[in-house]
């Protein structure tokens, strides 16, 4: 169930007015370790300039988290946050895409 003090009005509109946000969200719900960015390029389909903008929106809006991993090259792995994963989790994301799609 979601918390209305972590999902609120402009912030859940606007998740669920994006398609790809919502895809994005449900990619990163399936991998509770997290993924590094090719990997979530590679299952959403998305162009790397795409995805790059949807993934600094959902950090924004505090639906995922990023952590450096410290490697050669260095590498980002992205994980969801709790209210990420309650959003991902809700059902309300497939309610919005059965509307817009």
């Amino acid at each position: 169930m979601l918390d209305e003090h972590e999902l609120q009005g402009e912030t859940l509109e606007k998740v669920i007015r994006s398609n790809w946000q919502i895809t994005v969200t449900f990619i990163l719900n399936a991998k509770a370790e997290g993924m590094f960015f090719n990997e979530i390029l590679s299952e959403s389909g998305l162009t790397a300039r795409t995805l790059s903008s949807i993934l600094k929106s959902l950090e924004a809006e505090k639906m995922l988290s990023r952590k450096v991993v410290d490697s050669h090259p260095v590498r980002v792995k992205y994980t969801l946050t709790s209210t990420g994963k309650k959003l991902a989790n809700s059902g309300c994301p497939v309610i919005a895409l059965g509307v817009q799609g």
